[in-house]
């Protein structure tokens, strides 16, 4: 396995937001903080697209590398998404997360690439890592896959270390876990897949609801290991229901803003992608029902207190 090794459940940091636009930078502060201490995390990818990269521009994307930069002592590995308006953002981005130590970055093709086996490749090629590890991340939005017939033409590239496809194409996803899983970590980007997705082979897992119950992951996973298939389908099955119901007409990143800044977390709950909801107290008291379970031993203590000014960024340099 190419280093570094990657592997187990990555939570897809929020970006909190205020109204006005600006980054909440002590509540991304909490956040990342809060997730990186719990046990069953493994790790954080920044500025995926639960963090809503593509609404964000290039010096809030800069900002936020550094606020996640300033965690104290921590040793998982984060992911920086490295995607941006052109290649040459993209190359600071990747230069930047460098410089800060990241474990690695993610390249997300363009739309118009990513359809064309030989534009892909050839973007890839172009992007000059200077020797720097990367993930290719394949979100749900690009209409074109991944597929075995890439990884071939890429897999001789050393800085590549990783995949994360949330195609849903589960044929192609066995195949490319087959042939690819002993050389680059190949995480699954659908929470409903995750357990037919253990069973062939990935790495890990990244979700969006890993904001809320990143612990039932790893129960799906500790059940498979000990060969309980009963209970890891039971557990899979209550995974892919927490989904339905907080992302319900796509509103799970207001959902989980919401819930963290009642408990103090965070002060930005306003999303740039999808709609800004209000959420009703029995919603939150089953929301709490499921965090009670599934995420639990973490602690708020040593996390600065959040401000509620829409200019307060004294994180950020």
């Amino acid at each position: 396995m190419r280093m570094p090794d990657l592997h187990g459940v990555f939570v897809p940091l929020l970006t909190p937001i205020f109204e006005n636009g600006e980054i909440d930078h002590i509540g991304l502060f909490n956040l990342a903080k809060l997730f990186l201490s719990l046990p069953y995390v493994n790790g954080l990818l920044v500025l995926g697209t639960t963090g809503e990269y593509a609404f964000l521009d290039y010096e809030k994307k800069i900002k936020i590398i550094e606020t996640v930069s300033q965690i104290p002592g921590n040793k998982k590995p984060v992911i920086i998404n490295a995607s941006a308006n052109d290649q040459n953002e993209e190359k600071k981005i990747i230069r930047n997360a460098a410089q800060k130590k990241f474990s690695a970055v993610c390249l997300v093709l363009p739309a118009e690439i990513a359809s064309d086996m030989e534009k892909a490749v050839y973007y890839i090629q172009t992007m000059h890592l200077s020797g720097f590890p990367f993930v290719l991340y394949w979100p749900p939005a690009l209409a074109a896959k991944p597929s075995c017939r890439l990884l071939e033409k890429i897999i001789n590239i050393p800085e590549f270390v990783g995949l994360k496809d949330s195609s849903r194409d589960m044929a192609e996803f066995t195949r490319i876990c087959a042939g690819y899983s002993a050389e680059i970590s190949i995480f699954q980007g659908v929470e409903s897949l995750y357990l037919p997705s253990l069973a062939v082979g990935c790495t890990g897992i990244i979700g969006g609801g890993f904001n809320l119950y990143p612990r039932l992951a790893q129960c799906i996973k500790e059940a498979f290991d000990r060969h309980d298939l009963g209970s890891a389908i039971c557990y899979q099955e209550e995974l892919a229901a927490l989904w339905e119901r907080i992302n319900e007409k796509k509103t799970f990143r207001s959902v989980c803003k919401q819930y963290w800044k009642t408990k103090g977390i965070i002060a930005g709950t306003s999303c740039l992608q999808g709609d800004n909801i209000k959420i009703q107290r029995s919603e939150y008291l089953f929301i709490d029902s499921i965090t009670e379970k599934y995420l639990t031993n973490y602690s708020q203590q040593d996390l600065p207190r959040v401000c509620e000014e829409q200019d307060c960024s004294i994180l950020v340099k």
